[in-house]
């Protein structure tokens, strides 16, 4: 009888363990594509500066000839507005990050914590029965 109570808790254990694998890989999936978000829309954000950057170039030389300072105003609060969006994204994106990375760390962390009491209960139970 206790051979068949340590034989299923072994076998709840083993799917508790393949469970646990499958959210660490998830875990790392959803790393992995944030990371990859991350990199585009920086790649994004530093291409249109760049665009901006020229067309601010562009503006300033009309505008040393006085043929289009509103050009240049308009040029100056595009680039603000997209500093502005870009630094939004960036500030909201690392906080994503750390909560999700705490959140998933505590819970796995409880996970494995109670496994390491589980496995630590049968491997006594097996010490006393070899005895």
């Amino acid at each position: 009888m206790n051979f068949h109570l340590q034989s299923a808790a072994n076998e709840r254990l083993k799917e508790r363990v393949q469970q646990l694998k499958r959210e660490l890989l998830e875990v790392r999936s959803q790393a992995l594509q944030l990371s990859t978000g991350a990199k585009t829309k920086q790649q994004e954000c530093e291409a249109l500066a760049h665009r901006l950057a020229q067309t601010i170039d562009d503006r300033m030389q009309l505008a040393s000839t006085g043929a289009d300072r509103a050009g240049l105003c308009n040029s100056l609060e595009e680039l603000v507005r997209v500093g502005t969006d870009v630094t939004s994204f960036l500030r909201q994106y690392a906080e994503r990050n750390v909560i999700q990375r705490v959140l998933k760390r505590s819970k796995m962390d409880d996970d494995i914590r109670a496994l390491h009491g589980r496995l630590t209960n049968i491997v006594q139970t097996a010490d006393v029965r070899a005895q």
